[in-house]
Formats: C-alpha cells, structure tokens, sequence
C-alpha cells in the first residue's frame, strides 16, 4: 500500500481529498435539497452569471472548501456557490431564489462549529470580500457585513481608534460574528459586539431593503443580531468606536483550583477595583487556570504602568507582567498560531454563559465528570471571558440576554481531535452534550455559532417566548422559508 504524501496546510488538505476521490463526511448530513427538475440549477446559475456583477465560483479546490465550515463535523455540498460583488447582486440572488424556491445559506468566513454556514443543495452566499467598505459618519463608523474584523481594526487604529470588543481571532467578517453576538476581553466593560451596533441595513428576503435601530424597525433589528440569518441579509452596519491606546500592561494570575479560580474573579471584577484595568480573559491549562487582566496605555508610560502595578498587586497576586504593543493584534497571531499547531484538525467549540454562582457550579460538574485532565489530547482549552449585562442591548438570541446577574461568564470547551478520528469526536461530542445538559439544568445559555445541537425542546426551554417570536417573524419575513432553512427555526 503506498504512503500518502503529508498534510501540511488546509490547501494541502483539500488536495488530498480531490487527489482521494471524495471528503470524510463526518456529522449529520441533513436533507439535502432537490430541484424541482435537473435543467433548473443549470438557468439559475445562467441567469444570476447574466445579472449579478459578482462571480459563481467553479475552483474546486474553493468548491471542496465551501462543503465544510471551521468545525469540520458537517459536511454539505452547495449547488451554486456565488460571491456577490454589492448588495444589488445580494437583492437579484434572492429575488431568483424566491422565484425558483432555491434555498440561499449565507456564509462569512465560516467559522461556524455545527454547519451554521453551510448550503445543503441550494445557493451558498458567500460574504466575505477582499476590499473592506468603511467609512467615518461622525462619531460613527459604517461598515459593510463582508469587512473583515481586521481590515476594520487597522483602518480605526489609523485614525487613533479602535472597536469597543473584539475577539481573540480577527479574520472574521462583521456579518458573522453579529449574527451569533461576538465576545472579547473588554465585553465585561462593553458587552459584545452586537450591543455595541447603533443601526444596521437588513435585505430581507424579497429583496426590499429595510433600516433598523433600537427605535426603528426594532423587532427585526432584535431579531436580526445573533438570529443566524433566518429573517435577512445585514448589509451595513453603524458602530461607536473608542480611543486606541497601543501599549497594554498585562498581568498573569495563576489559580489551582476552581474554588481560587472563582475567588480570583471576584476579586479583579470586584467594583472597587474593576476601574483600573480595561482587559479580562483566562483559560485553563494543565489543571490550572491563569487570568490575564490588563490596562492600555496611549504610549511606554513608566510612572503610570509601576501605579498600576502596585494597584494590581494590592489587590491579587501575579506571577508575570509584560507590556505588549497592540494587544489585540497580537492575541490574533497566538490564537492563530496556536489553532494551527493542531494541523487539519475536527473543531468541536462551544461556549456556555452563566452568571459567577452558576459558572462555578459548571466547572465543578465539568471537571469532575469528564475528567479534562484525561483529555488534554483533545481539549487543550478552556477560554472564559466576562461580559457587562448592564451594556447588552436587548437582543434576545444574545446569549447574555434576560440573566439576573450583573456580570455573565462565558466558558468555552475547545476540543481538538485529529481530522478522522471518529472515537475522539464521538468523546467530544458526548462531552458537550452533557454540558448542554448543565447549561440547560443551570439555567445559563450556549452561544450559537458553535456544536450546540439543540432539539426543538431544548430551543423552547433556553428561548421560550422569544424562539416562537422568531419563528413568526421568519414567517412573516421568510415565508418559503428560503433564508437559511434549518439553521436554527424549524417547521416554519
């Protein structure tokens, strides 16, 4: 038997499956989408090259990309993939889609964990372009949903300003992230990205283009952020920045226990000393949890970064400080970095929101179940950051929404196993099931861009009033059902 040349890179990997004759498909499948005859596809495809300024993408090397997302566990295979170049090619895909009742799924750059960008027989839409759209209105930035993250950061901190949250991985589009929530490590001063987005352009699935805000519109500005695409297409979007500051004293906290881990947050977070820093996140590693806290500073201010460290120092202990230079540009390049160390790898993601009681009572149950330490091979990580609920702007699928508790943590379980190790998986899989059962049980919430698998039952339980509300929207809004069918809302 001859020896398969090595992997080294995910072209390298897609290669590898043309040259093997087909992709692992691994996860539900789901029901595939039929054309109403076989000489359909053909003149939807004719018809939107003739009409859209955008292209169909026939790679096949793009073509074996676009069947998976990041969490490679779903595989589907869309029939049309189209890169529209405006919003008027977005308007004419779904004028033809609703006229062909073809199903259009919309993807940004498909860092979803349970198939949440992928097209099962229909169109994929994919809205991630390589020039950002930005401009200054004011005090206000408009940005276009297909900008990337960090295209968006680097022109702000041109201009000495910065977004009020971002996460750890930049090269998300905007699109994507609003449409799950999008966390960082000033959430617990900010909340997340959708609370931080004072208006937006949303083109619904007929193809009218409607603008919403917290007065105008507001149900389907509400339902729109975080709603995984099922009532429009958010085109602009409008954002507050902030002053960038460059330099970022960072500080390391080492917990050994859960119990430490809990006292340590209470103590950073505590309202007398919240005020000083402007920076929290921790993870857990090798049976410890370390907290990184951290201020930014506008440039190397000595005198100010030794006042802050006595204030640090009055308050918890720490084992290392280090001054990095744009902090957030950096965290990119080690959570890039680091993702890539694990090679061509299943994602099996998802974070859990809780308020500190409950988070603590979460990682107890965790720990102890599934043993984390007996799974270092395949969960390397345990990332938790903090969120504001008093900065959240009421949108009910955010997954800080409705909870009592000033301050919510989100804990996510990241496991990594080897791409084809169906054992692994299925102990990974089985692991966040029982999480899901916890969240559930505790009355936190899981985050949706990731392996939730929720049932029908399990939506009404965490969403209740707010999953039927969605559901008639996307009735009233998407009534064939032609926007990211089976997404999220079922039997529409």
């Amino acid at each position: 038997m001859s020896r398969q040349p090595p992997v080294t890179s995910r072209r390298d990997f897609l290669r590898y499956l043309s040259f093997a004759g087909g992709s692992l498909a691994v996860g539900d499948m789901g029901a595939l989408f039929k054309f109403k005859d076989s000489a359909t596809p053909e003149m939807v495809g004719d018809i939107l090259k003739q009409r859209i300024k955008g292209r169909l993408v026939k790679d096949h090397l793009l073509v074996e990309e676009f069947k998976t997302d990041f969490g490679r566990t779903i595989h589907k295979e869309p029939r049309l993939i189209v890169v529209p170049e405006n919003d008027e090619d977005i308007r004419i895909i779904f004028q033809v889609a609703e006229k062909y009742q073809v199903p259009v799924s919309l993807r940004g750059a498909g860092h979803t964990c349970y198939g949440q960008s992928l097209s099962d027989g229909g169109i994929l839409l994919v809205n991630n372009r390589e020039n950002p759209d930005i401009a200054m209105e004011g005090d206000q930035v408009s940005v276009h949903s297909s900008t990337q993250w960090f295209a968006l950061e680097r022109k702000l901190n041109e201009q000495g300003l910065t977004s009020p949250v971002l996460t750890d991985y930049l090269n998300l589009t905007l699109g994507g992230t609003l449409s799950v929530g999008g966390y960082g490590l000033r959430s617990f001063q900010y909340g997340a990205q959708v609370d931080n987005i004072s208006e937006l352009e949303l083109l619904l699935p007929d193809g009218s283009r409607m603008r919403c805000s917290p007065q105008e519109n507001s149900d389907l500005f509400r339902y729109s952020l975080c709603g995984l695409g099922q009532l429009g297409f958010i085109s602009k979007v409008k954002i507050k920045p902030i002053q960038y500051r460059q330099f970022t004293s960072v500080f390391y906290v080492l917990c050994t226990s859960v119990k430490d881990f809990i006292k340590g947050v209470k103590a950073i977070l505590h309202p007398d000393f919240i005020r000083e820093i402007d920076h929290f996140s921790s993870y857990w590693l090798n049976g410890s949890f370390i907290i990184e806290i951290g201020k930014s500073f506008s440039e190397e201010n000595k005198t100010e970064q030794e006042a802050l460290k006595k204030k640090v120092q009055s308050q918890i202990a720490f084992y290392k400080n280090a001054v990095i230079k744009d902090y957030h540009l950096y965290l990119h390049k080690v959570r890039e970095n680091w993702v890539e160390r694990y090679g061509i790898s299943h994602h099996i993601w998802e974070d859990y929101i809780f308020g500190i009681e409950e988070l603590e009572e979460f990682l107890n149950r965790a720990i102890t179940t599934t043993k984390i330490s007996h799974f270092q091979n395949i969960l390397p990580a345990l990332y938790i950051v903090a969120c504001d609920t008093a900065e959240t702007g009421g949108i009910p699928f955010s997954p800080t929404y409705g909870s009592t508790s000033k301050m919510v943590y989100s804990v996510g379980f990241y496991y990594m196993v080897k791409y084809g190790d169906k054992k692994q998986l299925q102990t990974a899989e089985d692991h966040h099931k029982q999480y899901m059962r916890n969240c559930l049980d505790l009355k936190g919430r899981p985050y949706l861009y990731g392996w939730h698998g929720l049932s029908e039952e399990q939506k009404k339980q965490f969403y209740g009033a707010d999953y039927l509300k969605l559901k008639a929207l996307k009735k009233q809004y998407d009534p064939q059902n032609i926007l990211n069918p089976g997404v999220f809302v079922e039997n529409v």
